[in-house]
């Protein structure tokens, strides 16, 4: 009988502990700055995302008069730069991680998890041009061909963003908290992804097509400082963490 009351209180103390570990240790490692920013980043970016999903069929419909066919097909370019995203992401760390760690590996040092972030700043400059240029070509007497290209950077910036700072967070925090640190981060950004679609349509309504598209923009140009933040006091933000292991993660 005690045995078997142990062994409940065992699966009771296990449950508990993976209840906490899946529902609030992503909570709480969100008020770390580098999880918080790095998750505010990509959630903005893809609400963004979700607002092209909403925009585009209703834009282009208006501007340019395309029937559902020829509305999907405006989504390619985005595709497209997903995968030129991808691309840049492998230049840089070859040039970049891949040098430093051939380095390390010689000296016997550990590589900066920072050296992961130099595509999520090329991504800082390409969302601004990408949301901006979209906005102001919609236009009946410019071939739609214009706004749409757009797409390229937009899709190149957010393959940069979502992989690059996953990658960044993981060889932060290593195997103990660097799911926790990725789950925070999908809350966040499906949080604020279900919830922008909902206002999007009165918002191209109130403000115009170029206003409001422009709206994202400029929140796009706030995020700007964070990766170059990070690369500058980076190692700082990591040692006053209660959550980096001693010895980071290698990827």
């Amino acid at each position: 009988m005690k045995k078997r009351e142990a062994g409940q209180t065992t699966a009771e103390v296990g449950f508990m502990h993976t209840l906490r570990l899946a529902f609030i240790r992503p909570v709480t490692i969100m008020q770390e700055p580098i999880v918080f920013l790095t998750s505010l980043a990509c959630a903005i970016q893809q609400a963004s995302l979700f607002c092209w999903y909403i925009a585009y069929p209703l834009i282009f419909q208006r501007v340019y008069q395309f029937d559902a066919r020829r509305q999907g097909l405006t989504f390619l370019p985005i595709f497209g730069g997903n995968i030129l995203g991808v691309v840049v992401i492998l230049i840089c760390d070859k040039l970049k991680y891949q040098k430093a760690r051939v380095i390390a590996m010689q000296t016997g040092t550990r590589v900066e998890p920072e050296l992961r972030l130099y595509a999520a700043c090329i991504r800082t400059i390409a969302t601004p041009i990408s949301i901006f240029w979209f906005a102001w070509t919609v236009r009946p007497y410019i071939h739609p061909i214009v706004p749409e290209l757009s797409g390229l950077l937009f899709g190149l910036a957010f393959a940069c963003i979502m992989i690059t700072y996953t990658l960044f967070k993981n060889e932060i925090y290593g195997a103990d908290y660097g799911a926790s640190a990725f789950a925070g981060e999908v809350m966040f950004r499906y949080l604020l992804s279900a919830a922008t679609p909902l206002f999007w349509v009165q918002a191209i309504d109130s403000l115009h097509i170029n206003w409001s598209t422009s709206l994202i923009g400029f929140i796009s140009v706030l995020l700007i400082p964070i990766p170059w933040m990070f690369l500058r006091y980076g190692p700082y933000l990591r040692s006053k963490s209660k959550y980096v292991p001693a010895e980071p993660a290698r990827i």
